[in-house]
C-alpha cells in the first residue's frame, strides 16, 4: 500500500513517502494520508467504458475496484450508503464529469505540503491534538468528506474538482454545488475541519449542538488556515447575523426543524447550512472575549455536547445571543404539550396486573393525529414490554392508544418521545413510563 506519511516534527516538517511498512511515529502528532484506492477506481471505470454488457460490468466494477480496496472506501461507502448500482450508474451516464476530474484524483499528493502546513499550525494552537489519519477515496456526490473515530474519509472525486470539470450530466443540486464553490481551493481548509471532527466529542441530538458542532470546526480551522470558510451562508451571516438570530432562536428548540438549517438542500434566505456559519460567529464571538486564547481553543474543541448546560454556557459565554439560553429554553417548554394523564398503568407503580392491558396517553392539548414516538428507556430492550402493533388515536388528538401484553414481576420501562407533536411542530414534553407487574 502506497501511504504518504505527514510529520509535525516540533518546528520542522518533513514529507516523506513509505511503501507497506509500518512506520511508529516518532512525532508529538502525525497525519497519514492514503490514496491507494484510487488507482482501483479507474481500472474498474476504463474496463465498464469497454462493454454495454451490464453483468461484465458489474463484475469489473467488483473485481477492480471494490474487492481490492482497502476498508477505508468500505467505510465510506457504508458512512454515506454508497451501493455497487450506485457507482455503475454514475459511471456509465456522467463520463463528462469523470473525464474530467480523472486528473486531480490521481494527483492528491500535490496537496499534501499545503495540508501539512495548516495541520502543523492546528497543532501550535492546540497541542493536545490527537493523531488522525487521511484518505482519499472515490464516493460519489453525497459528501466531499467525513469522519469516523479518528480517521478522515476524503472523497476526492469532488473534493478536488476545479472549475474545469464538466458538471453538465449531473442533477441540478449538483450542477450548483460546483458553480457555488471550486472544492480544490479549499481542500486543505477541509481536512483541518474534519481533523478537528475526530477531536470533538459525540454529537447530542440538538440544533444547537449540531450549529456548535460545524461551527466550531469551520471556525478552527480560520484560525489554522487563515481563510475565511467557503460555505455561502459564511457571507450572508456575516452581513445579516444580527437580524437572523431571531429566526434561528425561533426553530433552535424544534425537532422537526433541525435539518431547515443544516446538513439538507433546505435554503434559507437563498443558502444551505446556514446553522454552519451561525455557529462559526459563536465560537469567534466567545473566543474573541476569551482572555486565555489557548484556554479557549481547548473549551471549544473539547465541548461535552452531552452536557446542555455545558453548552449553553459556552453559547451564554459568547455573548452571541442576547438572552441566556435556559431562559429561552424555559419558554419554549412552558408552550409545550405534556401528557395529561395515563389510564389504563399507573406510571411508577409496582403492581401493575399481568397479561393485556390497554393503556392510553391523555395530552394536555390536541396533537397531530400523526406523528408518535416511542422508544427504549435507559435499561434498553430488554425492559421494553411487547406492544401491538395497532395504535389509535381519537378523532380530537386529544388521546393515543395501545395495547400491551404484560409478564408477571418483570420491571418495563417506555419512552414517550418528542416525536408527537401538534399541528404547529411544538413537541410533546417527554415522558419515561415506568412500572412493574406484579
Amino acid at each position: 500500500m502506497k501511504k504518504i506519511v505527514l510529520g509535525l516534527l516540533l518546528s520542522t516538517l518533513c514529507l516523506s513517502c513509505t511503501t507497506t511498512k509500518k512506520e511508529t511515529a516518532t512525532t508529538s502528532a502525525t497525519l497519514a494520508a492514503f490514496n491507494t484506492n484510487i488507482p482501483h477506481f479507474w481500472a474498474a471505470y476504463d474496463a465498464i467504458q469497454q462493454t454495454q454488457d451490464s453483468l461484465l460490468q458489474r463484475k469489473y466494477l467488483d473485481s477492480l475496484f471494490l474487492k481490492p480496496s482497502s476498508n477505508s472506501l468500505h467505510t465510506l461507502r457504508a458512512l454515506r450508503n454508497y451501493q455497487p448500482e450506485d457507482y455503475l450508474h454514475s459511471m456509465t451516464t456522467q463520463t463528462a464529469y469523470w473525464n474530467s476530474v480523472r486528473k486531480n484524483t490521481l494527483a492528491t499528493e500535490a496537496q499534501y505540503e499545503t495540508i501539512q502546513k495548516d495541520i502543523a499550525k492546528l497543532k501550535s494552537l492546540y497541542p493536545a491534538l490527537k493523531p488522525s489519519s487521511i484518505h482519499f477515496d472515490i464516493g460519489l456526490f453525497r459528501t466531499n468528506g467525513t469522519i469516523r473515530n479518528d480517521s478522515i474519509f476524503i472523497a476526492a472525486n469532488m473534493a478536488l474538482a476545479d472549475k474545469t470539470v464538466n458538471v453538465s450530466e449531473l442533477s441540478e443540486a449538483d450542477r450548483e454545488y460546483f458553480e457555488e464553490y471550486t472544492p480544490i481551493e479549499d481542500l486543505p481548509f477541509l481536512c483541518v475541519h474534519e481533523y478537528v471532527h475526530t477531536q470533538q466529542q459525540a454529537l447530542a441530538n440538538s440544533l444547537l449542538v449540531y450549529t456548535l458542532y460545524e461551527g466550531i470546526a469551520e471556525y478552527v480551522s480560520y484560525l489554522a488556515t487563515g481563510k475565511e470558510p467557503y460555505v455561502t451562508s459564511y457571507k450572508y451571516v456575516k452581513e445579516h447575523g444580527d437580524s437572523l438570530k431571531k429566526e434561528y432562536l425561533n426553530d433552535v428548540f424544534y425537532p422537526s426543524k433541525r435539518f431547515h438549517w443544516i446538513w439538507s438542500t433546505h435554503k434559507i434566505h437563498g443558502h444551505k447550512d446556514m446553522a454552519y456559519a451561525i455557529g462559526f460567529f459563536i465560537a469567534k464571538a466567545y473566543y474573541d472575549k476569551a482572555t486565555d486564547k489557548n484556554r479557549a481553543l481547548k473549551n471549544l474543541i473539547e465541548l461535552d455536547f452531552s452536557d446542555t448546560s455545558a453548552v449553553f454556557n459556552l453559547v451564554d459565554a459568547s455573548g452571541y445571543f442576547d438572552t441566556p439560553m435556559a431562559t429561552l429554553k424555559e419558554h419554549f417548554d412552558a408552550k409545550r404539550p405534556s401528557i395529561a394523564r395515563i389510564t389504563g398503568i399507573t406510571n411508577k407503580a409496582t403492581d401493575v396486573a399481568p397479561g393485556r392491558t390497554k393503556v392510553t396517553l391523555h395530552f394536555s392539548e390536541p396533537l397531530n393525529g400523526q406523528t408518535t414516538g416511542v422508544d427504549f428507556g435507559p435499561r434498553g430492550r430488554s425492559a421494553f414490554p411487547k406492544m401491538s402493533r395497532e395504535r389509535t388515536w381519537d378523532d380530537k388528538g386529544l388521546s393515543w392508544s395501545f395495547t400491551l401484553d404484560l409478564k408477571p414481576k418483570k420491571q418495563y420501562q417506555i419512552l414517550i418521545s418528542e416525536n408527537f407533536r401538534t399541528t404547529d411542530e411544538r413537541p410533546l414534553q417527554p415522558l419515561l413510563i415506568e412500572f412493574t407487574t406484579k
